[in-house]
């Protein structure tokens, strides 16, 4: 042999080397893709297991949504029932003058500016500049 040729040949034998050519070759590889294809299975059994508890999870969320807008409902009518049961004493306490003399602008501001705060405070939490209060 010459020089050419057993260069070539550390060639093949660096490029091939790694090659599976055993007896049992095509039992090997059944056996690789039915490990692949059992793990194909289990992503698809996870998946829909996720997508599952997905369904399940929205689910109780708008369960969870529907209780707090009849909690919600609820306040406003009990507000509305005490408005229409006390609504000759509000008038004639309207009617008086007093309210002017009891709230002042500013004091209307403040009240107000508070009772905004404390309904919007939920959703200003969210915000990322307030996370962290």
């Amino acid at each position: 042999m010459n020089g050419n040729d057993e260069a070539l040949d550390a060639q093949l034998r660096k490029l091939l080397g790694t090659l599976d050519a055993r007896p049992g070759f095509e039992a090997r590889v059944a056996a690789r893709v039915a490990v692949h294809a059992a793990s194909a299975e289990s992503r698809a059994d996870l998946r829909a297991g996720l997508e599952r508890r997905r369904e399940f999870e929205r689910r109780r969320l708008a369960r969870e949504a529907w209780g707090r807008s009849f909690t919600a409902a609820g306040f406003g009518m009990a507000a509305g029932a005490l408005v229409w049961r006390y609504a000759a004493d509000i008038s004639q306490w309207a009617q008086s003058g007093a309210v002017s003399a009891a709230l002042d602008s500013r004091q209307l501001g403040t009240l107000s500016t508070a009772v905004l705060l404390m309904v919007l405070w939920p959703w200003m939490r969210r915000l990322p500049v307030l996370r962290d209060l």
